[in-house]
């Protein structure tokens, strides 16, 4: 079986969204950040932020107002799971 070109982790460049009718739009920015990682057992995992994130006023992680926490999920997206194909 070939090495597949895939496994390992990589930088993200850049995430834009383009609409049917063309309209880009930046989720979390034009300058986002994150990275993308493929193992050899065929899972993936994904993290992507708003750069220069706020940091919650107590600085405590889990100790964010609801305010703070609200803009933390709203600038923060990730996911993982079993590669198919």
């Amino acid at each position: 079986m070939a090495p597949n070109p895939l496994i390992g982790t990589w930088r993200l460049v850049s995430w834009e969204n383009r609409s049917v009718d063309g309209q880009i739009s930046y989720p979390l920015g034009e300058d986002a950040v994150g990275y993308i990682m493929y193992n050899q057992n065929g899972y993936m995992f994904v993290a992507i932020a708003r750069p220069n994130r706020a940091k919650f006023a107590a600085g405590d992680l889990l100790g964010g107002s609801t305010e703070e926490r609200a803009q933390a999920a709203g600038t923060y997206v990730s996911y993982s799971g079993l590669r198919e194909g």
